[in-house]
């Protein structure tokens, strides 16, 4: 059993784009797999889930 599922979500990946779910254990991502069990379930239906990906927008000329 996982951490954490995403479950039925369009999973994009470097070779394309999977409907598959997510497991993560810890702060991995573990698997990718059908019918994963996890204690913490998200449900991505008719979302992508773009796992590993850190968001590069940003905006370095606004006063902080």
């Amino acid at each position: 059993m996982y951490d954490l599922v995403i479950r039925g979500g369009s999973v994009v990946t470097p070779d394309g784009v999977l409907s598959t779910d997510v497991g993560i254990f810890g702060e991995k991502i573990a698997a990718l797999g059908n019918a994963l069990e996890g204690r913490e379930m998200i449900d991505a239906a008719g979302k992508l889930v773009f796992p590993g990906v850190i968001d590069p927008h940003v905006h370095f000329a606004l006063p902080v």
